[in-house]
C-alpha cells in the first residue's frame, strides 16, 4: 500500500483511502488473471476485494480521479466476466459492480471498445450477454411530477 500512496495523483486528497483500495484490488486482479493457481484458490477473496473497492470508489465519486490505466480497467472487466462464467450465483454481486461503474466514461469506454472484453462477452450465451449489457444501461430518469 505504501508504494501505491506514492503513485497517486496529488489531487486525490479526498477519496485517497478508496483509491488505494481500488488500486490494491486491481493489482490482485492482475495477479489472479496472470496466475492460474491464484484464480483457482483466491477467486472469491479477490472478487470481494474488487467488489468492495468498486462500490466504495463509486460512492466516494473518485473513479475518474483514481489514475487508472485502461489496461487495469480491462483486467477488471475480464476478471468480472470470468467470475460470472464460473459462478452463476455471483450474478447479483457482479451486477452491483457493473452498476457502480456504468456511468463512468473510462469504464464504459473500455468495456465497449476492448477487443478482449468483447471477446469474453461474446463467449456467453445471448441471454447472459443481454443480462450483462442490461446492467450497464443507465436507468431512465424518474417521471417528472406534474
Amino acid at each position: 500500500r505504501q508504494h501505491l500512496e506514492q503513485r497517486l495523483p496529488p489531487s486525490m486528497a479526498s477519496g485517497a483511502k478508496e483509491s488505494i483500495a481500488l488500486h490494491t484490488a486491481l493489482e490482485e486482479v492482475l495477479r489472479a488473471i496472470s496466475e492460474v493457481a491464484v484464480i483457482e484458490n483466491g477467486l472469491e477473496t479477490i472478487f470481494e476485494l474488487l467488489r468492495r473497492a468498486l462500490l466504495d470508489a463509486a460512492k466516494a465519486e473518485i473513479l475518474d480521479d483514481a489514475g487508472l490505466r485502461d489496461q487495469q480497467i480491462e483486467n477488471a472487466w475480464v476478471f468480472l466476466l470470468a467470475v460470472r462464467r464460473r459462478h452463476k450465483n455471483r450474478r447479483k454481486r457482479i451486477g452491483e459492480c457493473a452498476q457502480a461503474v456504468r456511468s463512468n466514461l473510462s469504464w464504459s469506454r473500455v468495456f465497449h471498445q476492448s477487443a478482449v472484453v468483447q471477446a469474453s462477452l461474446a463467449s456467453f450465451s445471448e441471454d447472459v450477454q443481454a443480462e450483462i449489457l442490461g446492467l450497464l444501461e443507465e436507468p431512465p430518469p424518474p417521471p417528472a411530477e406534474v
